[in-house]
């Protein structure tokens, strides 16, 4: 924080210099401690800064009495600090909601949709997917090969969904059955405001069709199964089921 404040003084003086700041005496004098309200204020804080480590013991406190006793996943110890920067870092981003309501997703939805809008500019859409399916490809086919071995097609989903930060931090709403997945897409929010800023000129349907089902397939050929991918339905949710077979 001590930074931050060093930071502030720095950025209030240069705006007193060229009186950036309506409210300015004649002097171009100011309240330095007003100044320093006004420039706290125009960023997103928790309240919570400095408090990592109790929060994380509190929370960590919590989630274990909820969890069933002696199940690791819910074992915090030694990571009580990480967990309370994560959980200040949720109460802060879900406070941001002047525009409209960030979720934990926010950055990963917009860095996702430079990617699209990139390749969609530049003609490069296939050479898009081709990459993913590259980065991809170490973990689909080792699963692809334990597939093979068992038979156990579900682990096509377990790959794809279950396994994946990049799948699950980038997704909120989900429902997970045998042999499918129910998902709600991530971008359609976001892309009814920032279509409107000009910042992107995508539609979801234009991702799903290029670039989301394309991907799936991609995957399901390494991971040797046939999977059905649904259209966005009226609500925004997309269905990935393993194909029956014949």
């Amino acid at each position: 924080m001590k930074y931050m404040k060093k930071i502030m003084v720095v950025v209030a003086s240069a705006a007193l210099a060229t009186g950036a700041f309506a409210g300015a005496h004649k002097s171009g004098e100011m309240d330095m401690d007003k100044m320093m309200a006004k420039m706290k204020a125009l960023g997103q804080y928790s309240g919570l800064e400095g408090e990592e480590q109790a929060l994380g013991e509190a929370v960590a406190a919590a989630i274990a009495s909820q969890g069933a006793a002696g199940d690791e996943r819910y074992n915090f110890e030694g990571r009580e600090e990480d967990l309370g920067r994560a959980v200040s870092n949720v109460v802060k981003t879900m406070n941001h909601n002047d525009s409209y309501q960030h979720l934990q997703n926010d950055a990963l939805v917009k860095m996702t949709l430079g990617h699209i809008q990139f390749a969609k500019d530049n003609d490069m859409m296939a050479q898009a997917v081709e990459q993913d399916l590259r980065v991809t490809y170490p973990m689909m086919s080792r699963v692809g090969k334990m597939i093979e071995m068992t038979g156990d097609k579900e682990l096509a989903l377990t790959a794809m969904f279950d396994q994946t930060t990049c799948f699950y931090q980038l997704v909120d709403e989900r429902d997970r059955t045998d042999g499918k997945v129910v998902y709600k897409a991530p971008f359609n929010e976001l892309l009814e405001i920032t279509n409107k800023m000009g910042q992107y000129d995508l539609t979801a349907e234009e991702i799903h069709e290029q670039w989301t089902k394309p991907r799936y397939q991609g995957y399901a050929k390494i991971l040797g199964v046939d999977l059905i991918v649904s259209d966005i339905d009226e609500d925004g949710n997309i269905t990935v089921q393993i194909a029956p077979t014949s």
